[in-house]
């Protein structure tokens, strides 16, 4: 069993409707049981933005995940961030090294190809260890994201993915955004 991974940029029509219905639903699939999160929250409407990681087996799409670049703020001082959202792979497939896969193949993308500061993530505690396998950090500080029109601290983990040597700063990071 060869994943094999392709990275598209959204918006240029690369990504078939039977593509974007299987993302569709794996979101309602996978997300069921936090869908007292998902509803809680405004999240950022990526169409058409940054890159989306396919990964498939053969020629079977089997999960995706999506970068995209954002400014930032750490400690009121702007850095580019790599925003990585939406790590989905199909039920049938976990457990095989997919999500690995797509997860390393999105922060070669955030590092090297949007050339961010760092890369960063929101997830529940739960994930935590699958993103440190990765090379992700947990964010010390607090993290602010928009809803509403109002600034608020983010009341979950989140997580920055560094370049070789950097570790998270201390202080707060300000998505400048809806979460995503």
């Amino acid at each position: 069993m060869t994943i094999r991974v392709e990275i598209i940029a959204r918006g240029h029509g690369r990504t078939s409707d039977a593509e974007a219905s299987k993302v569709a639903a794996w979101r309602g699939e996978l997300f069921a049981e936090d869908q007292d999160i998902v509803d809680a929250f405004t999240w950022q409407n990526k169409d058409g933005m940054g890159f989306g990681i396919h990964a498939y087996i053969d020629d079977e799409f089997i999960g995706f995940t999506h970068v995209f670049p954002r400014m930032g703020l750490i400690n009121d001082s702007a850095i580019l961030m790599g925003c990585l959202g939406s790590v989905m792979t199909s039920k049938q497939h976990q457990g095989k090294g997919v999500g690995t896969i797509a997860v390393k193949t999105a922060g070669g993308v955030i590092l090297n190809t949007l050339q961010a500061d760092l890369g960063v993530l929101v997830c529940k505690s739960a994930l935590l260890p699958f993103y440190e396998r990765l090379g992700w950090r947990r964010i010390p500080g607090p993290v602010f994201i928009e809803q509403r029109k109002e600034k608020m601290q983010w009341p979950f983990e989140a997580m920055a993915l560094l370049r070789e040597g950097g570790s998270p700063a201390a202080g707060k990071l300000d998505l400048c955004g809806l979460p995503f």
